[in-house]
């Protein structure tokens, strides 16, 4: 499980919000921030679709490094050479 941050341009509605339960959901300015633990790629892949289905779009997207920097490094899986500890950043 990782933690991630996404950042989207605009205001998501009630019935949106429900969608992304177990998420933290903060307003900043002219732009929403979801925060919390996603199980897998799936379910970030899924939450990002869901985003893109709605219109929504998508400034930021973080992976946060884990604090013992232990927690689902099997192997470096996907490991593009990036400098360790830093968060993955994708930007559309």
């Amino acid at each position: 499980m990782h933690q991630y941050v996404i950042r989207v341009d605009g205001r998501l509605s009630d019935d949106a919000l429900t969608a992304f339960e177990g998420l933290h959901i903060a307003p900043q300015g002219e732009q929403t921030v979801l925060s919390g633990y996603l199980p897998d790629q799936a379910a970030l892949a899924g939450a990002l679709d869901y985003l893109a289905d709605l219109g929504v779009e998508i400034v930021e997207v973080i992976q946060v490094p884990s604090p013992h920097g232990d927690e689902g490094d099997e192997g470096d899986e996907g490991d593009e050479g990036g400098d360790a500890g830093q968060p993955s950043t994708a930007m559309w």
